[in-house]
C-alpha cells in the first residue's frame, strides 16, 4: 500500500470537520497537525481520528512543517486566499474549501 498523504488542515472544526470526515472515507490521507482558535476543535479531532492532531499557532508554522504534504483550507471565505497562498508558497499542495 502507498503512503498516506500527510496534510494539516487550517479551520479543524466547523466545515473542517467535514472536510476531515471525507477524507477518512477517502482514505490514504493522514492528519499530522492544523491551526484553529478553538482547543475544543482540536479534542473533537482527536477524537474522531483516534490519535494526536498537533496544533500550530499560526498557517506559516503549518505550512513550514516539512512533513506535512498538503493543506486543506477549511475557514472563513475571505480567508481563503491569504491562507491558500501562505501554503503555495511554502510548496505544499493546497485544496480550499470554496472556489477561489
Amino acid at each position: 500500500m502507498d503512503e498516506p498523504i500527510r496534510y494539516g488542515i487550517v479551520g479543524v472544526g466547523g466545515f473542517g470537520r467535514t472536510r476531515r470526515e471525507k477524507l477518512r472515507e477517502a482514505g490514504g490521507f493522514e492528519i499530522l497537525g492544523g491551526v484553529d482558535v478553538r482547543e475544543e476543535a482540536f479534542l473533537q479531532a482527536e477524537k474522531e481520528e483516534g490519535r494526536g492532531v498537533k496544533r500550530y499557532p499560526s498557517v506559516e508554522s503549518l505550512a513550514a512543517d516539512p512533513d506535512i504534504e498538503a493543506i486543506f483550507v477549511a475557514t472563513r471565505a475571505h480567508l481563503h486566499v491569504e491562507q491558500a497562498m501562505i501554503a503555495a508558497k511554502a510548496g505544499k499542495a493546497v485544496r480550499v474549501a470554496t472556489e477561489i
